[in-house]
């Protein structure tokens, strides 16, 4: 069914945020709505995640002499040093890296880390203290450089690889293309040694271009290269992926891969191993292949069934402001002791592997042990002012107890995002019961124990809620998309707020548009319900009969079908103050009760008081603010 929502509403966020490492600390701030600086003090990561790397789609890797691990922290723009046990070391780079990270790396001997920067088309160099020292423009005549890489080899030197872009000649191709490499080997201080260029056509690929690119080095000083295009062209188009194996000077000895029309893999990077084994991860097919230095292959270990992936990395998008489906891995290193580590951007996290390709342990925020999270959603609070969680891509529900840690109260089947509470501590959850094809969206109601008390389907919703609320009369309010199969009811179809009797009998509809799902709903004393939509948000309140009472905020989307991100969290203080988390922004704001702007806390980022599209939001009696981390895969306090 959610691909039936995207025909209602499709969109998606830009990837590009910037995360980090949890903590505290200062941070840049960055303006934030109404042009207030959104605050990131006070802030404090919950539990476990406090002593873990969060991450954000990372993907180039490198292994020191001492086992610790540099990882290409992406989404944050920076590089991340991890110690062979998990712990976060340090992390530098945020200055230089921006908007998209390293897309290789590559370390010395002595401890040296070069960073191709391919966005700035530079060799960012960094001293064993972290500390940068050099930049080095990669360039070649009359042409502009693309798909860098950078690797180590004999003595120290520095290999340079680049994809050099000239006008292109192919047919149904863009202005200008790349249809060969340059390899540039290179002093430790960036002086060049020499270099050559080969060119892709007589590996199979005459009227392709590059688009990707990695090398590694193996003892011998041979130079391997990755790779990987496309063909331009009107329909049928050709994609190629080729692991080519260069002598020193740059004689080609041998090269595998295939130019396909329906691809069967594709390699974004390349390492080399013991006894000069290659490692490749290939993103498409999810899984990491050996090859030995012949070409030969070893072994393939399959993603699907050595790594515990979580529910985010189906065919299926969990939520809406995630993909429906998860790139496979995008790093690969392997240390001197033969483990092997992978970057799988998808979850945010590192594999780390035996030899053998078993699976060892992984770092990152995330997890599926108690007080550990994927995708936490919607969070409430109980009557006794504890913390419950929608732990959503685990199937359950956590608290937070008085020892400061979240502990699983119950499991549940396939929920969405929406959750709350009634005042006797009851769960309401929304599920999908059956498969895409057959769905079968219900909305359940669990004690606290997780004992099923009630279920109500044949709602016609689409999906599970985005947003529940419990009046204080025990009605139930929930706001989802809804497909109603009599054609006199389509004027309806699209975003509804719905609201139900405590027995499930459907008692008014509130028609908000075509804009799809992901907004949150609260309900307040007097049974108004407020919602917010779009990005920025606008808000409406309406009576408990569906009456409009208020708007504020940004203009309403108004065209149907319109691309509109919304805010997954929003709640009420006593006061009648407004708490949003505002998923596309990346902040948390509170407005008060006539819709002014009285505080915006974060940005994009995974220090305490930055966020990665948070979910929930929650505030007690005494001005505590909860937020569920979502894509960091955590949980945030404010004491105030």
């Amino acid at each position: 069914m959610r691909r039936i929502l995207t025909l209602l509403a499709a969109w998606a966020l830009a990837c590009g945020m910037s995360i980090g490492l949890s903590g505290t600390g200062a941070v840049p701030v960055a303006t934030g709505a109404a042009g207030m600086a959104p605050a990131t003090r006070g802030w404090t990561v919950l539990s476990a995640a406090r002593s873990l790397p969060t991450l954000s789609r990372p993907a180039a890797l490198a292994v020191d002499s001492r086992g610790n691990v540099y990882v290409s922290d992406t989404g944050n723009h920076r590089i991340v040093e991890i110690a062979p046990d998990g712990r976060p070391l340090a992390h530098f780079g945020d200055a230089d890296l921006a908007p998209q990270g390293a897309s290789a790396l590559a370390l010395s001997g002595g401890g040296t880390v070069y960073a191709a920067d391919s966005f700035h088309r530079v060799i960012r160099v960094y001293s064993p203290a972290h500390r940068r020292i050099a930049s080095w423009p990669v360039t070649i005549p009359g042409a502009r450089a693309t798909a860098l890489a950078v690797a180590v080899g004999g003595a120290g030197n520095v290999i340079v690889v680049f994809a050099p872009e000239n006008r292109c000649t192919i047919p149904y191709g863009p202005a200008t293309c790349a249809t060969s490499y340059v390899v540039q080997r290179r002093a430790p201080s960036g002086r060049l040694l020499g270099q050559f260029r080969t060119p892709v056509a007589p590996f199979g690929a005459p009227s392709s271009i590059v688009t990707q690119l990695s090398v590694a080095v193996n003892p011998a000083g041979n130079i391997y290269v990755a790779a990987g295009g496309r063909e331009p062209c009107y329909k049928d188009c050709l994609v190629y992926h080729f692991l080519v194996e260069h002598a020193p000077g740059g004689r080609v000895l041998g090269h595998w891969g295939a130019d396909e029309l329906d691809p069967t893999a594709n390699w974004p990077a390349v390492a080399i191993g013991g006894r000069g084994s290659i490692f490749l991860a290939d993103d498409l097919a999810t899984r990491i292949e050996k090859r030995a230095p012949s070409g030969r292959v070893l072994a393939r270990w399959p993603t699907q069934t050595i790594f515990p992936a979580p529910l985010e990395c189906t065919s299926e998008a969990i939520a809406v402001w995630q993909a429906p489906s998860c790139p496979g891995p995008d790093g690969v290193a392997v240390a001197r002791s033969g483990t092997v580590y992978v970057s799988d951007p998808g979850s945010n996290r590192i594999l780390v592997l035996s030899a053998a390709g078993r699976l060892l342990t992984q770092w990152g925020a995330g997890g599926t042990a108690p007080d550990r999270f994927w995708f936490p959603a919607s969070v409430a609070l109980d009557p006794h002012g504890q913390l419950w969680v929608n732990d959503m891509a685990n199937g359950r529900v956590q608290s937070l107890g008085a020892d400061g840690h979240f502990h699983v109260r119950f499991a549940v089947r396939s929920p969405g995002m929406g959750m709350a509470l009634d005042r006797q501590g009851n769960v309401y959850l929304g599920q999908q019961l059956a498969n895409i094809w057959h769905p079968d969206v219900v909305i359940s109601k669990f004690s606290p124990s997780g004992t099923l008390l009630a279920r109500w389907g044949n709602l016609s919703m689409a999906d599970p809620p985005s947003g529940i609320a419990v009046a204080p009369n025990g009605d139930i309010v929930v706001v989802a998309v809804f497909l109603y199969p009599p054609p006199s009811q389509l004027s309806v179809n699209g975003a509804n707020i719905v609201r139900l009797s405590p027995t499930g009998k459907q008692l008014a509809l509130i028609h908000l548009g075509f804009f799809g799902p992901g907004p949150g709903i609260a309900v307040d004393a007097h049974e108004n319900i407020t919602v917010a939509y779009g990005t920025p948000p606008h808000f409406e309140r309406y009576s408990s009969s569906g009456a409009l009472l208020a708007s504020w905020g940004a203009p309403k989307p108004s065209l149907p079908g319109q691309i509109v991100p919304n805010p997954a969290g929003i709640t009420l203080d006593a006061a009648g103050d407004v708490y949003l988390a505002d998923t596309p922004q990346d902040q948390v704001q509170e407005y008060g009760p006539s819709g002014t702007l009285l505080h915006v806390w974060g940005r994009a980022g995974s220090y305490a008081g930055q966020f990665h599209h948070p979910g929930g939001i929650a505030i007690s009696s005494n001005g505590t603010i909860y937020v569920s981390d979502t894509e960091n895969h955590r949980m945030q306090r404010l004491l105030r």
